[in-house]
């Protein structure tokens, strides 16, 4: 088989593919491109854009009914399983995590992400309880920092990207977020999105890619972000995360 036949059947065959990807032999990471050179044998890796985030918070009305959506949906880390007893009236720990990162709502219109939401009652967008998922606040800093994700391809395994410090890895999700037969459940295609742009080697590729995010009173703030690889790309985020209900209104 011809390099140009593999991508052929990967794109038009095997793969359901929303963002553009590259495929490269494991063995060289040489990129592959259509030609009538002999495909090597051997493991490929299939790459997808990388998107850069930060961590997400509710900062409107909109977001708001995404937290609560999610709280109410979930009721526990769907990651762990862990239940919150003490809801409704106590989160402390919990946190609901958006799936397509809400700094990026501009890639969400570019790449029209919203013919995912099936739910058109919740009219809501990016903000849809079906691009949400709840889970302990530590596990959020992680899955912002592309440290695990979720495959719905594979029964909703995690996959976890760096050393399994945390114990999650090959979990599957709990049930209560991915119901088939609420109009609230997660949407696979956006976890599926998610998890393609996650792989390992796009980690390893990226290099340093996590962020600091613990700044006690009286750190400064702006001296961590000018030392860090992606500090550039990281400002930009916290100004546009920051800023985001103000350019809304």
């Amino acid at each position: 088989m011809t390099e140009g036949t593999l991508l052929f059947t990967l794109e038009h065959v095997l793969l359901v593919a929303d963002q553009p990807w590259t495929l490269s032999p494991r063995a060289s990471g040489r990129l592959i491109l259509p030609s009538d050179n002999q495909a090597e044998t051997g493991d490929y890796d299939k790459s997808s854009q990388w998107v850069a985030r930060v961590r997400s918070h509710s900062e409107s009305g909109r977001e708001n009914s995404f937290r609560n959506g999610i709280r109410s949906r979930d009721g526990r880390c769907v990651i762990t399983g862990l239940v919150n007893l003490l809801a409704p009236h106590r989160w402390a720990g919990f946190e609901a995590a958006h799936i397509f990162p809400l700094e990026k709502e501009t890639l969400w219109r570019q790449f029209d992400s919203r013919r995912w939401i099936t739910n058109t009652e919740e009219g809501s967008g990016i903000n849809s309880t079906q691009n949400g998922i709840l889970m302990l606040g530590h596990l959020h800093t992680c899955f912002d920092q592309c440290m695990f994700s979720v495959n719905p391809d594979n029964d909703y395994k995690i996959t976890t990207f760096v050393p399994d410090t945390l114990g999650i890895d090959e979990r599957i999700v709990h049930t209560v977020c991915r119901d088939p037969n609420s109009s609230y459940c997660v949407s696979d295609n956006l976890l599926r999105c998610t998890f393609d742009s996650r792989s390992l080697p796009i980690c390893e590729e990226q290099g340093n890619l996590f962020f600091e995010t613990d700044f006690p009173p009286g750190t400064d703030m702006m001296a961590t972000l000018c030392d860090e690889p992606y500090g550039k790309e990281r400002f930009e985020m916290e100004i546009e995360s920051r800023l985001r209900s103000t350019i809304r209104g």
